[in-house]
């Protein structure tokens, strides 16, 4: 056998300019800097966990956490608190989304005494809806179906025979209380935010929520937008805020979050069959227009900042998107929490929902500990019909977490983006029907995205158009990888058994370099059971990707998003450079 020795020189200070550097940033402009890494967030994770936990009570007779029984409305007179017991249901969906055992002892005693609680405050049922949703199914369905019930009953809606004409802008919204009948006056978006963050627990653990109720919020929120994007704390579209005018003087950030996740989750359950066929592509205007001013004013127009990142984590997850414009908003709220975070691990009340530092600490747990889940799919967002399915993800990845029992994420990126900022997961998703547009740039980029230690995933849609995709990504895969050849795989390869047994193993190619799997391929069309959420009659499309996930991932549902599998590099001082001498011979010497 010849062998070639073929020499490398590397040159270690021009690959320190050749990498992005870690984000850094001192805690109020003073002290140690604070990095972003997954070790510190979860470390902040940990110590507001231990925060919350030292203001519990163990005393039968009090709610677990500390509230108040009574407060002073508006005028000053003392009334009974129609949320009383909200706190405490924040405090546990915050711990419970941390990774809290809902069977350690002091949950579940939180858990009875919430339980028995009868107010009809809507934040107290709203929020303690998401702590249901830990409970086993026998347990959490009778508990979410009764509040669910109120909440839907005690929305504002148009009168019995209403067929048109002038709309009232407080129809499709929640004021503070909901007995379980519209009130006759009053209602903000603050509460509806929060009453359909309730009803949208029930949905997702399958309780059938009527299309009326979807259509009446759908319909709210189209008309409640403001002209430049925003919706505002009342039900109306509002004009700029005027300082010192009551919540019209409130900055539109949190609200805007809100309004964001909750038309997202009307228009997801109002339109969701109309894209089962390909070739729509969709786009919702007011979505576009709503989230282009996000873009702009990141972390600077909110009025009571973790009541914020509380909503912008809720808009962020469910629409999948990973950046707003070019900000990555996970990675931009956590720096400011990270920076601001106490040493007896709180954060300070910082506005209008932040009334003290137990909301304020839960509010921001729940944004550190939900956007660190992992992402089961990272989704390639390009120019052509990438988009044909756009909900199929989330409704993977919500069928996903409950089989798993946790939270798993999914997202979108832009193949405008670095490959080293597509790893938040394992797997590059890239589905379609036409041929899609890769540039020569777009094309090397998938290449270093493997060669960083990504895995791609395509999927041809809707055939026969499908044909063109698939077409198109063979030549790519054949141009990126010329040495390797896509193989039609056997029934005994892994995928088709390493956590779910498929009843038919489907066609699916695979390439490999002969020590892992580089791509997988597949004609079948996944996504179109995954958006019309056929979980019980197309369970295998979902279990096979399932497995394709854990196969990608050793065997695990996956990795804390910001434990990436191609870490930054760091700065360094290189004492000398060293040359490496590698060995080429007639075989696969360089996989």
């Amino acid at each position: 056998m010849k062998l070639q020795v073929r020499v490398l020189a590397f040159a270690a200070a021009m690959a320190i300019a050749a990498v992005p550097s870690v984000g850094l940033a001192r805690s109020g402009g003073k002290g140690p800097a604070v990095e972003f890494s997954d070790e510190a967030i979860a470390k902040a994770i940990a110590k507001a966990k231990e925060y919350l936990w030292s203001q519990y009570r163990s005393d039968s007779a009090r709610p677990p956490w500390p509230d108040a029984a009574k407060h002073k409305d508006s005028r000053g007179k003392i009334i009974d608190n129609e949320n009383y017991g909200g706190q405490s249901a924040l405090a546990m969906y915050s711990l419970l989304s941390a990774g809290q055992d809902v069977k350690d002892k002091r949950m579940q005693r939180a858990v009875k005494w919430l339980a028995n609680r009868k107010g009809k405050g809507t934040y107290l049922l709203g929020i303690r809806m998401q702590v249901w949703t830990f409970l086993p199914r026998e347990i959490h369905r009778p508990l979410l179906a009764r509040d669910a019930d109120l909440l839907m009953r005690s929305m504002r809606k148009p009168p019995p025979g209403w067929r048109g004409g002038k709309w009232n802008y407080e129809w499709g919204t929640h004021t503070y209380t909901s007995p379980g009948k519209p009130p006759v006056k009053g209602s903000d978006h603050s509460n509806t935010h929060i009453g359909i963050l309730g009803v949208w627990a029930a949905a997702r653990k399958n309780l059938e929520i009527p299309a009326g109720y979807w259509q009446l919020v759908y319909q709210q929120y189209l008309r409640s937008q403001s002209r430049d994007g925003t919706w505002r704390y009342s039900g109306k579209p509002g004009p700029d805020p005027v300082p010192g005018r009551g919540y019209g003087a409130y900055k539109p950030g949190g609200m805007t979050a809100a309004g964001m996740a909750n038309l997202l989750v009307a228009w997801e359950n109002v339109h969701a069959g109309d894209f089962v066929r390909c070739g729509k592509n969709p786009e919702l205007p007011a979505m576009t227009k709503a989230v282009k001013w996000f873009a702009r004013t990141l972390g600077t127009e909110s009025h009571g900042y973790h009541y914020y990142l509380f909503a912008l984590e809720r808009f962020g997850l469910a629409s999948g998107y990973k950046h707003f414009g070019k900000k990555d908003w996970y990675r931009h709220g956590v720096m400011r929490l990270l920076k601001t975070q106490r040493t007896n691990g709180s954060w300070a009340p910082a506005g209008f929902g932040d009334k003290n530092d137990l909301i304020a600490t839960s509010f921001a747990l729940i944004f550190l500990a939900r956007g660190r889940n992992p992402v089961m799919f990272n989704r390639l967002q390009y120019d052509g019909d990438w988009n044909n399915r756009p909900r199929a993800l989330s409704y993977l990845a919500q069928w996903q977490s409950g089989e798993a029992e946790r939270e798993i994420n999914w997202q979108i990126v832009n193949v405008k983006a670095r490959p080293d900022d597509w790893h938040d997961s394992q797997t590059l998703l890239i589905s379609g029907a036409h041929k899609p547009k890769f540039t020569d740039a777009d094309v090397a980029k998938l290449r270093e995205f493997v060669h960083q230690g990504g895995t791609l995933f395509s999927v041809a849609e809707c055939q026969p158009t499908g044909r063109q995709f698939d077409q198109a990504m063979r030549a790519h895969y054949g141009e990126m990888f010329p040495r390797y050849e896509l193989k039609l795989l056997g029934p005994d390869h892994p995928i088709y058994s390493i956590n779910y047994s498929l009843r038919r193993a489907m066609k699916v190619w695979g390439l490999s370099n002969g020590v892992r799997m580089l791509a997988f391929h597949t004609t079948t069309d996944l996504p179109g059971a995954w958006q019309r959420n056929a979980f019980v009659t197309s369970v295998n499309m979902f279990q096979l990707a399932a497995n394709i996930n854990f196969y990608n991932n050793a065997g695990k549902v996956g990795r804390p998003r910001t434990q990436a599998s191609w870490p930054a590099a760091k700065p360094f001082a290189p004492l000398r450079a060293v040359r490496v001498a590698r060995v080429k011979y007639a075989g696969n010497w360089d996989p």
